[in-house]
């Protein structure tokens, strides 16, 4: 559909692989893991039922499709059938809080990481900006300096947990 083209328009299939490449030391790219070692859930409610809520359901689908995931939706019960006919592999969580903790539950049974990931992501994006300190600054006058002419990446959502694990995991204490 017109939704997985554009996000495949958006995020080159080569790009992942450069993005760790490039930005993750010899050290941190030992803890990239898998696709399969990540259990991808997004937490959502009544957005199925109509058309803007629909169509960010849709953008956020076709970034992890367009990668080779179904992620898993948790979802309030009332909205259940909604997000079914939309396609998506949906389990009724419930409200905000115990569908996050059921999500963590599922994938400490499968012994997977679990990535969360909110309903209307437009896209994952990382500027590479060397480190800075912002501490004592009143306004965002060096921050946008810094950002200004730095290289940027479009991800998918499995490169951008990939990326955040391989740091957490490679970091020292």
């Amino acid at each position: 559909n017109g939704v997985m083209r554009t996000v495949r328009q958006l995020v080159d299939p080569k790009t992942d692989a450069k993005f760790l490449k490039d930005c993750l030391t010899a050290g941190e790219k030992r803890h990239v893991l898998g696709a399969d070692r990540f259990h991808f859930a997004v937490i959502s409610a009544k957005r199925a039922n109509h058309d803007h809520g629909i169509f960010n359901i849709m953008v956020v689908e076709a970034h992890f499709r367009a990668v080779g995931i179904r992620p898993t939706w948790y979802v309030d019960s009332g909205s259940a059938d909604d997000y079914r006919r939309l396609g998506l592999d949906v389990v009724v969580g419930g409200k905000l809080c115990p569908a996050r903790n059921m999500a963590l539950d599922v994938a400490k049974k499968k012994g997977k990481v679990c990535v969360q990931v909110s309903d209307d992501i437009r896209k994952w994006e990382y500027y590479d900006v060397e480190k800075q300190n912002f501490r004592s600054e009143t306004t965002f006058k060096k921050a946008n300096a810094a950002e200004k002419g730095c290289k940027t990446f479009t991800l998918s959502p499995l490169a951008a947990a990939q990326f955040l694990l391989a740091k957490m995991r490679a970091a020292a204490g």
